[in-house]
């Protein structure tokens, strides 16, 4: 086995399960070692007892509080605790309320820090004391941390560290105020940053110059808080936005000041937001992660001045039908399309009107579509109860080969066709794993239920490069 070198061999266990790698490790000394480091990589803990009183008929025996405890020990033992990287500390998935300290909750923080290699750590449904926080900061190689529903127990008053959190990734899902943790932050570290809370005093807030991917809730007409927050990340590309619509001021305001993200490149949020960004010139990408109306993204693209033809993608969701004419309206405001995702979802009716069999033999003649297009997909959604058609009425329909043809006439830079029409679909690649071409049209709700998976993965695969997590100790 001395020919294979260590890092190939975690490669190759980090794909077997749990039970096999113990297996593994019972092997010889290399693979117990081996094993070991991935077997005790992650630690959780998603049971312990509270101390409220309405949790009283949730009984805990002694011989239970026990096993808690040895399961503790154990993991923070010499031999255990410098193998953790991950940890997740959250009460019983029925405890939907906030919660007391627990009990066993202040022993793991008397022993956090023999996780020596401890990086990621989330926290859910928990009370933390000061002294829990202060010993997160004597984490030497913690990067990202994970709160959810997470409070001081001492109210909103914060521990004055006596040296920063040198994290790369922080997530604050809470309805309190997030400002009160950010300044406990290490600027020159942080990189991604995700809160659901809109901040309400934004002056103690550091500038955080390296944080290039964001996800935050603001106001639906930002406030003067929100800007001056989003103003402290000038280095932001990434941004997934969702609105609070609870208060507006009086004033709204048409768009962001130019300061506000000047180098966004991808947008993630509700159709309505994209008035804020309407003249960035960097905005490449933009994904509606809600299910809004087809004419109300028309209505916001018609808003627009000029035509935006920096954006090359777009990902979006309707909750309505779809019509050739919106299609071709979409093409004509995004010029400069080169990645095309557009799903229709009619989760009210069981039927699909318009056919889209009918619309697609129309979408050879869309003026203005980008001749920079490579990927287009085109999927309709439904109800369950879709009665399925039959090959003739579709070939009738829609001449599949020659829409192709069409399209690949019109945009010579297409290497990827997907027209999925939930009783149909029709995939089209010039080259899948060393094929000259792969044309498919599938009518058969059995193999239906195949091929879309595959095609599914094969439009996510060039997007993978970037959500790819190295191992440093790999």
């Amino acid at each position: 086995m001395s020919v294979f070198p260590n890092e190939l061999l975690l490669r190759i266990f980090a794909h077997l399960r749990h039970l096999h790698l113990r297996d593994v490790a019972l092997a010889n000394r290399t693979f117990s070692c081996l094993a070991r480091t991935l077997l005790f990589s992650h630690f959780a803990v998603t049971r312990y007892v509270t101390c409220l009183k309405e949790h009283e008929h949730d009984p805990v025996s002694a011989s239970q509080l026990l096993q808690l405890s040895r399961c503790l020990d154990f993991w923070t033992s010499e031999e255990v605790a410098p193998l953790v990287r991950s940890c997740e500390i959250s009460p019983q998935p029925w405890f939907n309320i906030q919660v007391a300290v627990p009990q066993l909750l202040a022993t793991f923080f008397d022993h956090i820090a023999r996780f020596s290699r401890l990086r990621r750590l989330n926290l859910s449904n928990i009370q933390l004391t000061t002294l829990a926080v202060s010993t997160l900061a004597r984490l030497p190689m913690l990067s990202e941390l994970n709160l959810e529903s997470c409070d001081v127990a001492d109210g909103d008053l914060m521990p004055s560290v006596s040296s920063a959190l040198r994290l790369c990734h922080f997530s604050y899902e809470s309805g309190k105020r997030v400002e009160a943790w950010l300044p406990m932050l290490e600027p020159s570290c942080l990189r991604v940053l995700r809160t659901d809370a809109a901040p309400h005093n934004s002056a103690v807030i550091p500038v955080f110059p390296y944080v290039h991917d964001l996800s935050v809730c603001i106001h639906k007409t930002p406030t003067t808080a929100d800007i001056t927050f989003l103003q402290k990340l000038p280095g932001v590309t990434r941004l997934n936005m969702d609105l609070n619509w609870t208060r507006s001021p009086r004033s709204p305001l048409a768009t962001l000041p130019a300061d506000v993200l000047p180098i966004l490149v991808d947008f993630i949020g509700p159709i309505c937001a994209l008035t804020l960004f309407p003249a960035r010139d960097t905005l490449k990408r933009i994904e509606t992660d809600e299910e809004d109306s087809l004419d109300d993204f028309i209505i916001e693209l018609q808003r627009v001045p000029a035509p935006l033809t920096n954006l090359i993608h777009l990902t979006a969701t309707f909750c309505s039908f779809c019509t050739a004419t919106a299609l071709e309206v979409i093409f004509a405001s995004l010029p400069r399309l080169e990645d095309v995702e557009i799903t229709f979802a009619d989760y009210e009716s069981d039927l699909l009107h318009p056919a889209p069999a009918g619309i697609l033999s129309k979408l050879p003649s869309i003026h203005g579509m980008s001749t920079h297009l490579r990927r287009l997909s085109l999927i309709w959604k439904c109800m369950d109860r879709v009665e399925t058609h039959t090959v003739d009425s579709i070939k009738s329909d829609c001449d599949f080969p020659a829409v192709r043809a069409a399209l690949m006439a019109q945009c010579p830079h297409l290497e990827v066709l997907w027209l999925d029409g939930r009783d149909f679909v029709f995939c089209w690649c010039p080259q899948v794993d060393n094929i000259d071409e792969t044309e498919v049209l599938v009518t058969d709700p059995k193999n239906i239920d195949v091929v879309r998976p595959v095609w599914e993965a094969l439009w996510q695969l060039p997007r993978l490069a970037d959500d790819v997590y190295e191992d440093e100790d790999v």
